[in-house]
């Protein structure tokens, strides 16, 4: 049960992000070497980082002080002076109430020099983690030019950066980068550990949409990861063939079957569509059926796509923008090139995301369910 204190302050928020009161947040920047220049300042929003509300001003010397009414209690943002024709812009972020920054243009870069942001500084030690790891691994690998962590770095800056949330329980910022990394790693054991990290947030951030949409996007992660795993019976889906043409997986019960998701602009796909093809030239007299689902809404790339290649399968897709497919979603597919073979049985008897990245085991076990 929520205590009194949680329940008065998940009211205040549910108020505030209904639109029944707005949250001032008052940023005050001190410059350094910027006098006279124009500085914009603007505030972002959760998902594509689009300026949802801008403000501009000639710095003077001193305070320069911007307010702005926000819609939830803390958001992403962005202060950028043009300088010599270009603008230099550095991130922040903004919580209501009062946020200060001093910041100064050295070495090409705009820097904050000092600040009293709280939601700020949960940023500022990410960014610093990063660097850190990133600086490390350049040293390690011998790769001087590395923009990249490896997988495994990865994973460990967003633990990491898991357990930095947990220790701002109480900070919306917490909440969006939780929201913001949660998508990064899509994976059964990472999505637990986001819904963990989530439970120990103030209930009061919990209950806002954005706390409930973290909940609902990593159970859905995990429902359709599961769903898909080797062994599971296949999900039924219909979807349009390029000729628009529904087509329905069910069609094809009782025969062995690859489902293939890739996209024409997908250069790993294209790298991996010869050793399909040899594939099925080899066993498609067998029997062999490829459903060839295309990532994209570009109808003419893709018919151009099939026709130059001559890919004489199944080729089906939702037409709906890269990312957006439901039926590659349903599979725990988020990420392409991505192969799944059903057996006569209408099980799934392999799927690449589970065990093979690299496609090394794919033709074998094409081999196993013809040639035993």
């Amino acid at each position: 049960m929520l205590n009194l204190k949680h329940l008065l302050s998940a009211l205040l928020l549910f108020i505030s992000l209904n639109g029944l009161a707005q949250l001032k947040a008052i940023v005050e920047i001190t410059a350094t070497n910027l006098e006279g220049k124009t500085l914009e300042l603007n505030i972002q929003d959760n998902k594509g980082f689009s300026f949802i509300q801008s403000q501009k001003q000639t710095l003077q010397k001193g305070v320069n002080t911007f307010v702005f009414e926000l819609g939830q209690p803390a958001n992403m943002a962005s202060i950028g002076v043009k300088i010599a024709g270009n603008t230099i812009r550095q991130t922040l972020v903004i919580d209501s109430g009062k946020n200060v920054f001093n910041i100064a243009f050295a070495d090409n870069k705009l820097a904050i020099t000092a600040f009293e942001a709280k939601g700020y500084a949960i940023r500022k030690a990410m960014a610093d983690r990063f660097v850190d790891q990133m600086r490390q691994y350049r040293e390690t690998s011998g790769n001087k030019e590395a923009r990249t962590l490896p997988v495994k770095e990865m994973n460990d800056f967003f633990m990491w950066s898991l357990n930095l949330i947990e220790k701002n329980p109480g900070n919306y910022y917490s909440l969006i980068t939780l929201y913001q990394i949660s998508g990064s790693n899509r994976s059964i054991a990472f999505s637990n550990a986001v819904l963990a990290t989530l439970k120990k947030l103030d209930p009061a951030l919990q209950a806002t949409p954005l706390g409930e949409q973290v909940l609902k996007d990593n159970l859905e992660i995990i429902k359709s990861i599961t769903a898909a795993k080797t062994g599971k019976e296949v999900l039924p889906f219909t979807v349009n063939d390029i000729n628009g043409k529904a087509f329905s997986n069910k069609s094809l019960a009782g025969q062995i079957y690859i489902i293939a998701f890739s996209a024409t602009w997908c250069i790993p796909c294209q790298a991996q569509l010869p050793k399909l093809k040899h594939i099925y030239d080899q066993y498609k007299s067998k029997g062999l059926k490829v459903i060839y689902f295309n990532d994209d809404n570009k109808t003419d790339l893709w018919k151009k796509h099939v026709k130059e290649h001559q890919l004489d399968w199944i080729n089906v897709s939702e037409l709906q923008a890269p990312g957006k497919s439901k039926i590659s979603k349903s599979f725990g597919v988020y990420a392409i090139p991505s192969y799944l073979i059903i057996d006569k049985a209408g099980k799934i008897f392999y799927n690449s995301d589970d065990t093979d990245h690299e496609l090394l085991k794919f033709e074998q076990k094409i081999k196993e369910l013809f040639e035993g």
